[in-house]
């Protein structure tokens, strides 16, 4: 990455795009301060810093744009990144996975630099744990001519409760531009780059707060010290349903293929959009409900929705009115009025969304939306 009269505002954005706390789910919108110390430049930066990321998928198609901004001393930085790629089964239990991305960076008083990566996955697991194998090839821009590599790589995931562990190792070709003074002056040519990592992460989460803690073990014979480590450990505390305080501190190893430095990194901040782990978690519960008559017009109805705080319920029963269920006995029940026969009901989990039951048929309501068809005996 070129950037000739301040070059550590490139590595300082890229820093921040590539690790920031926690993943981006939908929209996202990170706005913090982030202070950075440069390693081998024994430099150190603070300024604000603005991301904004917009994942989609349709289908087998998944794609992602992110923005960055990052302003300090009287310059700005920004930083665009495309990706995008389609995955689709075969041999059964198998996926295969081709994906691409583009990034560019352009720095106040700077000419812009990019990257082209390109590469393939093939995938196998289920939502409890996977596994994967996969390789990629890149070509950079930079300010000397364009520099080119490739890699190999390998990991899995594991699932426990609310909590998610993830290891890889990979090998990485690739090329470096070579400076003889500090901040990326004094060019000296371009060098081969080869190197093994290994990486570990755990994210434990809860229904208000999510923690991450990852480390990295790097081998380059090439380097000053054959083996290098990184770490991090990042948090974010949910403040509502849609924003988090976020607190991240990680020490990064140079990345040669974006072309940013290694830094000690610590980042401040609130983040917009992403749903906290209480609302996934009620959006996605699976919500049973039966109903029992015991005559004189009366129907219980009784809904078992596991690990739920509060379960509400409506329907045409109760023109349409919300009723709180009571917790007994291991599920949440209601005694309402309710004649024999089919009616519509919604039920809400946490305060998250009306939705039909998990086990009843969805059919069109009077309201344009969608209900649960219940029957009562």
């Amino acid at each position: 990455m070129t950037c000739s009269l301040r070059p550590w505002l490139c590595s300082l954005l890229v820093i921040g795009a590539t690790s920031r706390p926690l993943g981006a789910q939908q929209t996202v919108i990170d706005a913090g301060l982030s202070i950075v110390h440069f390693t081998q430049d024994s430099s150190t930066v603070a300024g604000p810093s603005l991301r904004v990321v917009r994942a989609l998928s349709a289908g087998p198609f998944f794609g992602a744009l992110s923005v960055d901004g990052v302003a300090t001393f009287g310059a700005v930085t920004g930083a665009a990144s495309l990706q995008g790629g389609v995955r689709q089964s075969v041999g059964g239990s198998w996926l295969a996975e081709a994906s691409t991305e583009l990034i560019t960076v352009q720095a106040t008083g700077t000419r812009p630099a990019s990257t082209a990566l390109g590469g393939v996955r093939l995938l196998r697991g289920d939502a409890a744990g996977s596994f994967w194998f996969g390789a990629d090839g890149h070509g950079s821009v930079r300010g000397h001519g364009i520099l080119g590599g490739g890699s190999a790589s390998a990991g899995g995931m594991r699932r426990v409760g609310t909590s998610r562990l993830a290891a890889s190792v990979a090998r990485e070709w690739t090329e470096a531009e070579l400076y003889s003074r500090r901040f990326r002056t004094g060019y000296a040519g371009r060098v081969p780059v080869r190197y093994d990592e290994a990486r570990l992460s755990l994210v434990v989460e809860s229904d208000h707060a999510t923690v991450a803690v990852g480390g990295g073990v790097r081998r380059d014979p090439d380097a000053l010290r054959l083996y290098d480590v990184a770490a991090s450990v990042t948090s974010a505390v949910w403040l509502s349903d849609t924003r988090a305080f976020t607190v991240g501190l990680s020490r990064t190893l140079p990345d040669f293929v974006r072309g940013a430095d290694g830094a000690d990194v610590l980042t401040i901040g609130l983040r917009f959009g992403p749903s906290s782990p209480a609302r996934l978690r009620a959006d996605h519960a699976l919500v049973i409900v039966s109903v029992t008559a015991p005559g004189d017009g009366a129907a219980v109805l009784h809904i078992r929705a596991d690990g739920a705080r509060r379960v509400q319920m409506m329907g045409d029963f109760s023109d349409w009115q919300p009723v709180e269920m009571a917790y007994v006995a291991g599920s949440f029940r209601r005694e309402l009025r309710a004649a024999p026969g089919t009616h519509h009901v919604m039920v809400r989990v946490d305060d998250g969304e009306w939705r039909p039951p998990s086990n009843t048929p969805s059919v069109a309501d009077d309201f344009g939306g969608h209900a649960g068809l219940l029957v009562v005996p």
